[in-house]
């Protein structure tokens, strides 16, 4: 059981909305590696169609506290992450549109999950 346990852990699954969330995100972390920016806190991913009926990626990119301290270093962070993210998205999965979003860490999941 505790080895089941930590694979579970392992696969996050609250931080994946589906298989294919799964894949892509994995690896759009991957691609991110060592050079992973400071002031992002986490990601999460969900895929399906747009409202358009297109295929889609949903990518939601949490921000550090200490960047969500105010507006200024929020946006300015978020456009950064935004020029990082969206390239890598768009390589990883190219049939599928991505749509960025960015909260600060502290924003209840609740919140995310109702979007």
């Amino acid at each position: 059981m505790p080895l089941f346990r930590e694979i579970v852990e392992m696969l996050e699954f609250d931080r994946y909305g589906d298989a294919e969330a799964y894949k892509l995100g994995k690896q759009i972390e991957q691609a991110l590696g060592p050079h992973r920016p400071a002031e992002l806190a986490e990601l999460r991913f969900n895929t399906g169609l747009d409202h358009s009926g297109d295929p889609a990626l949903w990518i939601w990119a949490f921000l550090t506290d200490e960047v969500s301290e105010n507006d200024e270093t929020f946006l300015k962070a978020a456009r950064r992450l935004r020029g990082i993210l969206d390239p890598i998205a768009r390589r990883v999965a190219p049939d599928r549109w991505p749509y960025l979003a960015f909260r600060p860490i502290t924003e209840p999941v609740e919140a995310v999950e109702a979007r």
